[in-house]
């Protein structure tokens, strides 16, 4: 049990803020001092919750409170809309279903946390440590979550339409099913990720390394995927009608019965790769190596032989 004790004079020696003492003053209700008898991690939760959470990092900072410790705290359901959990520790933290929507969690540790069904809107997670963690169902549209870990996460399902995700790492990460319409994923690791029939129509995906991913039945109408590492994907029986994959590395990939009508295949490495039952009718090959069982036009489009 920890008690916390703090005076107004305290406060004033370390020069706190006006807005610092108007909280102070409207707690203490004209007493001598504030006394918490038994601080637990629910009181440093309020004060990054309401409004307060650079007032309550220059307390921790003068030991004047705790330092807030939410690893493995029990916050499913709450309303934690705009919070700002930037750098904290949220490890193995229990969100599932919790409002985050526009909330700070940059830099923030999330690592075997339980966000299933959170929902994430707008939020902040850019840099943040979300490996292991349970995302599924969760609702991270247009977030930001540039150069975030996420191996090893579970987002299936999860809504990430829109999302920042750039330079993230996704590596062996769940993602059947999810939504990831118009996201920037440009430069990401999606090795050895599993993104079976997720949506990735007209997402950005240049630069992207999907090293041994499985893309079964995706979508990726319209997707950019210009220089992308594709090595041994697996695009069976996937959508990616008018894709840019130029440039791209496919050596090894699966593409029996993909879909690639008018997509941009030029300066692509096909080398090794299965093309048997793909749809190749009006895409891009320019003056790259022809493909067997079609024939090069003098435009530089495919028809079938």
């Amino acid at each position: 049990m920890i008690t916390v004790t703090i005076h107004r004079k305290t406060l004033e020696h370390h020069r706190a803020c006006s807005e610092g003492l108007a909280l102070y003053d409207q707690i203490a209700n004209g007493t001598d001092c504030i006394v918490i008898a038994d601080w637990t991690a629910l009181h440093s939760i309020w004060l990054y919750v309401a409004g307060y959470s650079a007032f309550a990092r220059w307390l921790e900072e003068r030991g004047i409170i705790p330092r807030a410790d939410f690893s493995g705290v029990d916050l499913s359901g709450a309303n934690l809309r705009r919070a700002d959990f930037s750098g904290a520790d949220l490890s193995a933290a229990n969100l599932s279903g919790a409002d985050l929507s526009g909330a700070d969690l940059s830099g923030a540790t999330l690592s075997g946390a339980n966000l299933r069904d959170a929902d994430l809107y707008g939020a902040n997670l850019r840099d943040a440590d979300l490996s292991g963690a349970d995302l599924s169902g969760a609702n991270l549209y247009g977030a930001n979550l540039r150069g975030a870990n996420l191996s090893g996460a579970n987002l299936h399902g999860a809504n990430l339409a829109d999302a920042h995700l750039s330079g993230a790492c996704f590596a062996g990460a769940n993602l059947f099913g999810a939504d990831l319409d118009g996201a920037d994923l440009s430069s990401a690791d999606l090795s050895c990720a599993d993104l079976s029939h997720a949506n990735l129509h007209g997402a950005h995906l240049s630069g992207v390394d999907l090293y041994d991913a499985n893309l079964r039945g995706a979508n990726l109408r319209g997707a950019n995927l210009s220089g992308a590492n594709l090595s041994h994907v697996n695009f069976s029986d996937a959508y990616l009608s008018g894709a840019n994959l130029s440039g791209a590395i496919l050596y090894g990939a699966n593409l029996s019965g993909a879909i690639l009508y008018g997509a941009d295949l030029s300066a692509a490495n096909l080398s090794g790769a299965d093309l048997s039952g793909a749809n190749l009718r009006g895409a891009y090959r320019g003056s790259s190596s022809p493909i067997p069982g079609w024939r090069m036009l003098d435009n530089g489009y495919l028809e079938r032989e």
